[in-house]
């Protein structure tokens, strides 16, 4: 039988398991999360730093973009220390590290992370500017400070370029000028995730970016819904990899559009592109002859046919043919069917029909010149013939002669 001091020493040694088992749960599960940034302020003077911040505005970490920023860490040690303190500190290391030289330039980019806050972003970007501008002047400094605001997803592209702000202050200045005019930042983090998606080069992208976010608020300014006029700018946009003819393609679609043709089929149209290569059409023949097939489209829209009928109607026009410079023909024989009072089943047959009955005539046509070609072979060997005859008539008329000659010399016989 157990002595109480026995019980007691193991109801010890059960407490201390369960209390040491206890802290290691919790270091393994329940250890304090690291605060996450709320937003990072890019900084390129010569030097190139980015600064994380908490909700606080507090500095919870700074990095070093290149090989002079990540030199400078050592001596600007910021955690946990406020925004403004931080950045004048930086100022201070910096100008004493010679680097504020006449003609330098601050530029301040400031992202939020998955655009989780991007809404203060400008506050803070309006602080910074200020608070590094102040210091300028109480060190009799002239430089000039800028501050842009971006979304995380051209955050992401740049960066995977490798670029810092001096390599993309145009773009920033283009960027700005779109969210001054009321371009909503998810608007533009949407054209550069479907130029990623469909494997547009940044550069390009990048370069029409301006144009791409005037063509989704044109559509939009037109009536049609921002989610779906962002659907169908990406359709444009693999439509012609180029984006070189993004502007036409946005033209017919709010021509479309303001016809009374459904976003539905529109959205079918312009999906029309991805089977082009199986019906022989070529991508350049067909951006070259898009605005035709927008106004077949309007034409058959206009005289009644309804939208799947016209859509059809486009798709066998294309896949007879693939040049597309029988399309008007085409569709003015379609109108004139259903204007005959024919239902759109029967008038496709006919179309179909006809067109086939096209491709029959060109190759009775070609059977009859063949045929001709023979006639004239045959023609010719008659000729040949009749030439033969005329030589042989020839001789007999030769021979004819010689009788006659004989006949004038009978009296002399006699």
């Amino acid at each position: 039988m157990k002595s109480i001091g026995q019980k007691w020493s193991i109801i010890a040694i059960v407490a201390v398991v369960v209390l040491i088992s206890g802290l290691v749960v919790r270091q393994l599960f329940f250890r304090p999360l690291l605060p996450q940034p709320v937003a990072q302020i890019t900084m390129q003077v010569n030097p190139a730093l980015q600064l994380s911040l908490d909700q606080e505005n507090r500095v919870i970490g700074v990095a070093g973009l290149d090989e002079r920023g990540k030199a400078l860490l050592p001596q600007i040690a910021a955690q946990n220390m406020g925004l403004e303190q931080t950045l004048l500190k930086i100022t201070d290391v910096v100008m004493e590290a010679g680097f504020l030289t006449p003609g330098t330039k601050i530029r301040l980019v400031l992202h939020s992370p998955e655009d989780r806050e991007i809404e203060i972003l400008p506050d803070i970007a309006t602080l910074a500017q200020q608070t590094i501008t102040a210091r300028l002047v109480e060190l009799n400094i002239q430089i000039e400070v800028t501050s842009h605001v971006i979304n995380a997803e051209m955050y992401k592209m740049i960066t995977e370029k490798g670029w810092l702000p001096r390599d993309y202050e145009d773009l920033l200045e283009e960027y700005e000028d779109l969210i001054e005019a009321g371009v909503s930042h998810d608007i533009m983090a949407a054209i550069i995730r479907f130029g990623e998606e469909i494997g547009i080069e940044p550069e390009l992208l990048l370069e029409e970016l301006s144009t791409l976010v005037a063509a989704v608020i044109d559509m939009v300014e037109a009536g049609i819904p921002e989610v779906t006029a962002l659907e169908m700018l990406k359709i444009a946009m693999e439509t012609d990899l180029s984006l070189e003819e993004t502007t036409t393609i946005v033209a017919g679609v709010i021509d479309m559009h303001e016809a009374g043709i459904a976003s539905g089929h529109i959205l079918a149209f312009l999906n029309l592109h991805q089977g082009i290569e199986v019906l022989g059409v070529k991508r350049e023949i067909f951006l070259e002859e898009f605005s035709t097939l927008v106004a077949g489209m309007i034409d058959m829209r206009e005289a009644g046919i309804t939208e799947a009928t016209a859509l059809e109607t486009t798709r066998i026009a294309m896949g007879i043919d693939p040049t597309l410079e029988e399309l008007s023909t085409i569709i003015a024989e379609m109108i004139d069917l259903v204007e005959a009072n024919i239902s759109e089943a029967e008038a496709l047959d006919k179309i179909r029909g006809f067109i086939i009955e096209e491709a029959e005539d060109v190759n009775d046509v070609n059977d009859v010149e063949e045929g001709q070609v023979e006639n004239e072979v045959d023609v010719n060997d008659v000729e040949e013939g009749q030439v033969e005859e005329v030589n042989g008539v020839n001789d007999v008329e030769e021979g004819q002669v010689e009788e006659v000659n004989v006949e004038e010399g009978q009296p002399e016989q006699e």
